[in-house]
């Protein structure tokens, strides 16, 4: 079973078969290998895009701090991979409408990428941050 064809569906709007194919890469890497495998931060970040888009706000916040979890404890100090986990999950906190979490998460973001020097990603923050005074 090739556990990476999950783009193939998410890319073709198959949200459902992505969803089960980035739980079976979670189950099997957590099995086989290690529970914070980087691998699982990602499937875990992926499907928590998915319930975002779909309006699942709750299931999206619980998988993408899953994801921010993992990659924190990964790396220690930020990446880019991190930062963009901690973006969307301050942007599934909005789309929830859930404004003190979502600039919460978005000063982390902001943190993160300033660190990281990403000043396409801090300007981004920034005007996300201001959209939520409005």
């Amino acid at each position: 079973m090739n556990l990476f064809c999950w783009e193939t569906y998410w890319k073709k709007g198959d949200d459902r078969t992505a969803l089960d194919y980035f739980q079976k890469m979670i189950n099997i890497t957590t099995e086989k290998v290690d529970p914070h495998h980087p691998l699982i931060a990602n499937a875990c970040h992926n499907i928590g895009l998915i319930h975002d888009q779909s309006g699942a706000s709750d299931q999206a916040i619980e998988y993408l701090e899953k994801a921010v979890a993992i990659r924190l404890q990964i790396h220690g100090d930020p990446t880019l991979q991190a930062a963009h986990t901690v973006r969307d999950l301050a942007n599934a906190f909005r789309n929830k409408g859930d404004t003190d979490q979502a600039r919460r998460w978005y000063s982390k973001a902001l943190s993160m990428f300033t660190k990281l020097k990403s000043q396409q990603h801090v300007q981004e923050i920034q005007a996300r941050m201001l959209s939520l005074d409005d």
